[in-house]
C-alpha cells in the first residue's frame, strides 16, 4: 500500500496565503496601471508602484523570498506614507470628517495587508528548499486566509 506524503502544515499555509498575496499585488497592479495613466502629475511614484507590486505578485507566484521581501519593504513605506501623510496635511488643513473617516480606513487597509505580507514572508522564509519546491508543485483547492 502506497503512503502519500502530505504537505507540513507551515507549507499549506504560505501555499494558502500566496494566493491571497497574489491577488493582492493584482490589486495594487491594477491601482497602480489606472493612476498610471491617469495622473500625470505622480507619474513616477505611480510606475514604481506598478513596478513593486509586480514583484510581489511574482515573489508569491514562484514563492521567491526575495521579491516578497522587496514587496514587503514597499507595503511597509506605502503604509507609513499613509499614516504620516494624512497627520501633517489634518494638522495645517481643515477637511471635512468623512475625509478623515476615509483616510482612517484607508491607513487601516494598508496596515492590514503590510502585516498579512508580513506573515506570508516569514511563512515562506522559515521553509526548506525542498518545501519550496513542493510549494511550486502543489495542486490544493483554492482556500483563501484572510487573517
Amino acid at each position: 500500500m502506497a503512503q502519500q506524503n502530505h504537505p507540513s502544515q507551515n507549507v499549506l499555509e504560505t501555499f494558502y496565503r500566496s494566493k491571497t498575496v497574489k491577488s493582492l499585488a493584482l490589486i495594487d497592479i491594477f491601482f497602480s496601471l489606472f493612476y498610471f495613466l491617469f495622473s500625470p502629475y505622480l507619474l513616477i511614484g505611480n510606475l514604481i508602484g506598478l513596478i513593486f507590486s509586480y514583484y510581489g505578485y511574482h515573489g508569491a507566484k514562484v514563492f521567491d523570498v526575495n521579491y516578497t521581501f522587496i514587496y514587503l519593504v514597499y507595503n511597509i513605506l506605502k503604509t507609513g506614507i499613509s499614516i504620516i501623510f494624512p497627520i501633517i496635511i489634518f494638522s495645517y488643513i481643515s477637511y471635512p470628517v468623512g475625509v478623515i473617516i476615509f483616510s482612517v480606513i484607508i491607513m487601516l487597509l494598508n496596515l492590514y495587508i503590510t502585516l498579512f505580507v508580513n506573515k506570508f514572508y516569514l511563512n515562506l522564509k522559515n521553509c526548506s528548499e525542498y518545501e519550496r519546491s513542493e510549494l511550486v508543485s502543489l495542486n490544493y483547492p483554492l482556500t483563501i486566509i484572510i487573517w
